[in-house]
């Protein structure tokens, strides 16, 4: 990892970091670096499929238990 500023003429310059260890402008990153901080964020169209289906499910359970509660609710009231 190195801190780099880019220049008015397109080029990369070397900059210092901050006291505290942070970069004041940008962070240039070696390809094994990079490679691994990507594969820890990838999402597989696997994972998507069972957030986007338990979501769902959930709204679908939830709808049904309040229509079968307010139907139950109508059959009692009409006793």
């Amino acid at each position: 990892m190195q801190c780099i500023t880019l220049r008015t003429n397109g080029t990369l310059q070397a900059v210092n970091t901050n006291t505290d260890g942070t970069c004041p402008t940008y962070v240039l990153l070696h390809q094994s670096d990079y490679s691994l901080m990507v594969q820890a964020y990838t999402v597989t169209p696997e994972q998507v499929l069972s957030v986007f289906s338990w979501g769902f499910g959930v709204v679908l359970l939830f709808w049904s238990l309040g229509y079968a509660i307010g139907a139950a609710k109508m059959a009692i009231s009409k006793l």
